[in-house]
């Protein structure tokens, strides 16, 4: 006949130290990986509001520069914002030489403290 004893090798299931030494390395683990996630979700929105702040200056150039003859533009500024993304924006137009025009739009996002697209274009007379 064979005598058992307690806490002989053959029981089976985990010890709360060996659950517990385990829950510790597996946090260890997640707590960096679910910041990563929130940094990368954090530049995913941006650069999505960098995306559609490009599209707004490229509308923009091309209706009221590109879009229009040379001795039609005033210089000057223009204020507006884009109806489907909220976004504003401002479009200077300068003429650093009688033949030449400067057009700079900036695009800023409803909220956001600075400009988050600025574009620059140059537009020169055609010769006589």
């Amino acid at each position: 006949m064979g005598v058992r004893v307690a806490g002989s090798a053959d029981e089976n299931g985990f010890s709360l130290i060996e659950v517990a030494i385990s829950l510790a390395i597996v946090s260890i683990a997640l707590v960096p990986t679910a910041q990563m996630w929130v940094g990368i979700s954090q530049a995913n929105l941006a650069i999505g509001q960098k995306a559609q702040a490009l599209v707004v200056a490229q509308q923009v150039l091309e209706r009221d520069v590109r879009g229009k003859a040379f001795a039609s533009q005033s210089v000057g500024s223009t204020v507006g914002s884009d109806a489907t993304s909220g976004m504003s924006y401002v479009l200077e137009i300068t003429a650093p030489s009688p033949t030449v025009l400067r057009a700079e739009v900036n695009v800023s996002a409803p909220g956001a403290g600075g400009s988050l697209i600025r574009m620059v274009t140059l537009t020169a007379k055609e010769a006589d």
